[in-house]
């Protein structure tokens, strides 16, 4: 539904998730009217304003990055047990023997 649509759009999307009218938009960020559907450029400082008002990111009001993408994995570290675990000397082998996978 979202793909492929002009910030005049997707600002009238936003106000119908929102519940309010483009006027009611208009008199909420002190402009006289809000865009029509078919602009395809808004000025900077209203782009601001209407991502701000819409909790959203200005690139989402712009349609740049719709894609959704899978962040990358979160790459998860061992600690060095021997490294950080103190043992008495002598006994390294015993605290390896120690160990199990679900120290972790």
């Amino acid at each position: 539904m979202d793909h492929i649509m002009t910030p005049g759009k997707r600002i009238g999307l936003l106000c119908e998730r929102k519940g309010i009218t483009k006027k009611e938009l208009a008199e909420r960020i002190s402009v006289s009217r809000i865009v029509k559907e078919d602009t395809k450029t808004i000025n900077s400082d209203l782009l601001v304003t209407l991502a701000t008002e819409f909790e959203v990111s200005t690139d989402y009001i712009l349609g740049i990055n719709q894609r959704k993408t899978t962040p990358p994995p979160v790459e998860q570290y061992i600690p060095m047990l021997l490294m950080n675990t103190p043992f008495k000397p002598g006994t390294c082998l015993d605290f390896i023997n120690s160990l199990t996978d679900s120290v972790v």
